[in-house]
């Protein structure tokens, strides 16, 4: 049984009695690899502007990108980023998979 949800997706309804329950599982590992990778830039470029020491404009110019990886790291880093950019997948059941 389906209901139909702003006249475009259907959605099961579940809980009544001989209908199986869809189940969805999420994973966030192409996130998580984002965030590790952009962790990974700002130890670089931290290391870069320590080793830069003494060439003023080179130092600036890292401090810009280092900035930008930590504006870019704050905003990807957290709950609700992980939860709106994960991959969703149906287990298989009847009543799932009309994404």
């Amino acid at each position: 049984m389906s209901m139909e949800v702003n006249g475009s997706r259907s959605y099961p309804i579940t809980g009544f009695a001989g209908q199986a329950k869809e189940r969805c599982t999420g994973s966030t590992d192409k996130v998580d690899s984002e965030i590790k990778s952009l962790k990974e830039k700002k130890q670089q470029l931290e290391q870069q502007i320590r080793s830069a020491y003494g060439d003023e404009r080179r130092v600036r110019n890292l401090e810009k990108i280092l900035a930008q990886t930590e504006n870019e790291l704050s905003r990807k880093d957290n709950h609700a980023y992980r939860r709106a950019h994960s991959e969703y997948k149906n287990d298989g059941r009847p009543g799932g998979g009309k994404n």
